[in-house]
């Protein structure tokens, strides 16, 4: 085998490997320390060289696949859990307005039925983001386990972001002064709870860039 073709295999797992380049950069340093310089070169080791080449191919894309994969579910994680984070901080908004003691009970119903809006969309969200007709927001995705261990952050983990897991499944409204600062209180709480889950997303798409 010559140096061109390793040069041209090397090229390959180069492509393969993506952004881990410095892997296919050893890989090929290493293949080229063993190729002949001479004539009558030993052509066994050139072989033999070229065969790890071939299964260091071989398990660099089986792992680029695994971590291509691991992504794009953590994105689609990472814009689930935005949504709700982006509804929650309406909700909040909407309980502080709803606390003025002023208002009419008309707009107090208003601000409410929003409120109870915003709440049942942020579960739909978080039982209906899927990744391979996975659920990944309610806290039972063994794919994201797995893409922890991809990212080589196994302590980190995505929590559910379900009504249950958010309030308890407390009976919150808007109808009181009273119950909107309650109501106040406990999205701030899910606001800090989501916020993390997105952190730990964030550090997850991280680890899987090395």
């Amino acid at each position: 085998m010559t140096v061109s073709t390793i040069a041209s295999v090397a090229a390959g797992l180069s492509r393969t490997l993506g952004n881990q380049s410095n892997k296919a950069s050893s890989v090929f340093d290493s293949l080229l320390s063993t190729t002949p310089k001479k004539a009558g070169a030993d052509v066994t080791a050139n072989l033999s060289a070229a065969i790890e080449l071939q299964n260091q191919v071989a398990q660099f894309r089986v792992a680029a696949k695994n971590v291509a994969e691991a992504s794009t579910l953590l994105a689609a994680a990472g814009d689930g859990a935005s949504t709700i984070a982006k509804n929650l901080t309406k909700m909040k908004d909407l309980a502080v307005r709803a606390s003025d003691e002023t208002l009419s009970a008309d707009a107090r119903g208003k601000l409410n039925s929003e409120f109870q809006a915003l709440r049942a969309a942020n579960e739909r969200i978080a039982t209906s983001t899927t990744f391979n007709n996975e659920s990944l927001l309610d806290g039972t995705s063994p794919q994201l386990k797995l893409a922890a261990e991809n990212s080589g952050t196994e302590d980190l983990s995505v929590g559910s972001l379900t009504d249950a897991a958010l309030f308890k499944s407390s009976n919150l409204d808007l109808l009181s002064a009273n119950n909107a600062r309650t109501a106040e209180k406990l999205v701030a709480q899910a606001q800090d709870y989501v916020s993390t889950q997105l952190e730990n997303i964030d550090a997850l798409l991280v680890g899987l860039s090395y």
